[in-house]
């Protein structure tokens, strides 16, 4: 698990005292990670979290609100589908993305049915500003 700081000088302080969303990443391919780290700094808001995968975060879960979780380590269904049920009942308003590296499979319905956003590889920075921008709107939404 590491904390990105995307351009701000203390994010964790920042996230916990409300001012900014997290994001929770499980991701194996670090280039993936440093494209939403560019997103939420161009954001100029936020906190990125990564873990190595789905159960890493399930174990190590971020305190407070958590505006998005994207899956993108690879997970199998089983992982998915585990990761959704302890999602919903921990942080039941947060988004979650599902990226694969191909689509119409197992881990595309595990992802629908779940309710995640799916997306295959690669996702371009456009698509990441889009889904953060969309999961911190929601998260503030869901505050009011």
């Amino acid at each position: 698990m590491s904390t990105r700081d995307v351009g701000l000088q203390n994010p964790t302080a920042l996230w916990l005292s409300g001012r900014g969303p997290c994001i929770a990443m499980s991701c194996t391919e670090e280039s993936e990670a440093d494209q939403v780290g560019r997103a939420i700094l161009h954001q100029k808001t936020g906190v990125l979290i990564t873990y190595r995968s789905a159960s890493d975060l399930i174990q190590n879960a971020p305190r407070g609100a958590v505006a998005m979780v994207v899956l993108a380590g690879r997970e199998c269904p089983t992982e998915m589908r585990t990761a959704f049920d302890w999602l919903k009942r921990r942080h039941p308003h947060c988004r979650v993305a599902v990226i694969a590296d191909t689509g119409c499979g197992e881990e595309e319905l595990a992802a629908r049915i779940g309710g995640a956003i799916f997306m295959t590889r690669p996702v371009d920075d456009e698509q990441w500003s889009a889904l953060l921008t969309g999961a911190v709107r929601g998260l503030q939404g869901n505050a009011l």
